[in-house]
């Protein structure tokens, strides 16, 4: 994560929030992460169109 977060120009905890759902990123935050991996926005925009969606975490507390 840390050469992706070098790479990207985001930091390490940005890109944590994206992978764990906490955050959606922006259309800038996806294009600095596929030219860091050198991957094709469109197709990733579109093979993500075609995965269930997760159920979020509401950010309440089990107490």
């Amino acid at each position: 994560m840390a050469r992706l977060a070098q790479k990207s120009g985001l930091s390490q905890s940005m890109i944590s929030y994206i992978e764990t759902g906490a955050r959606n990123p922006t259309l800038d935050t996806l294009v600095r992460l596929t030219r860091a991996l050198n991957v094709n926005l469109s197709k990733l925009i579109s093979r993500a169109s075609r995965i269930p969606s997760a159920p979020r975490n509401s950010g309440a507390s089990n107490r």
